[in-house]
């Protein structure tokens, strides 16, 4: 959503004249669509916030199988970048034949020639608890995020808002000022006519007197 708010304030920069009212409200259009959808983002975003929760055993089980087969891959880059191992700790490769190297705390090696492929320290705390208070911050910066946006564009489009009610009122006073001058050219020409029928009537008096 940002992007295209983006996208949408640089096509308004480059091609819309902001002298006509209907192009601006066009704009303010759109710009209410997107605070829209960014007001929906955040009510999501805070929703599942609250629900996220721990997984229940029966399901835990079932990812576990598909941690030590297909996804193997993918819980080792998890193990490595979160600093956890397993799902409640490296105990839970009890039944397994060996704990994967994953799970090895490399930060306390020097160089990679300490090791000499024994791992002699290993992450302690299990993937559940880091990933479900990792997913939390991340639904909770979508949420102020969401929320911020939401705050700007609203300020975007109460200045719109006065944008155009100031149009508005200019092209009234504009059309008053018109029919104002017509109204006035109107009466001088009337005034012009009466003043020629006049000066008309004062020559023919004075002829008819001097006859």
């Amino acid at each position: 959503m940002g992007l295209i708010t983006s996208v949408i304030a640089w096509c308004a920069w480059q091609f819309l004249d902001f002298t006509y009212r209907g192009q601006v409200t066009i704009f303010s259009v759109v710009l209410i669509i997107v605070t829209i959808l960014n007001t929906g983002a955040g009510i999501w975003a805070l929703v599942r916030h609250e629900q996220v929760d721990l997984l229940p055993i029966t399901h835990l089980e079932r990812v576990f199988e598909s941690a030590v087969s297909n996804d193997k891959p993918l819980w080792d880059r998890m193990h490595s970048k979160l600093h956890c191992c397993g799902i409640n700790g490296p105990a839970d490769y009890r039944s397994q034949d060996a704990v994967p190297w994953s799970c090895c705390n490399t930060t306390l090696f020097t160089n990679s020639s300490d090791n000499k492929g024994v791992c002699t320290t290993m992450y302690a705390h299990g993937c559940q608890h880091v990933v479900i208070n990792r997913t939390r911050s991340i639904l909770l910066y979508v949420f102020l995020l969401a929320l911020c946006t939401v705050i700007l564009q609203v300020c975007y489009i109460t200045c719109m808002s006065c944008y155009v009610r100031a149009c508005r009122e200019r092209m009234e006073r504009r059309k008053e000022m018109i029919i104002t001058a017509q109204s006035l050219a109107r009466a001088s020409k009337d005034l012009g006519a009466n003043d020629t029928l006049l000066s008309q009537q004062t020559k023919y008096s004075k002829a008819t007197t001097n006859v």
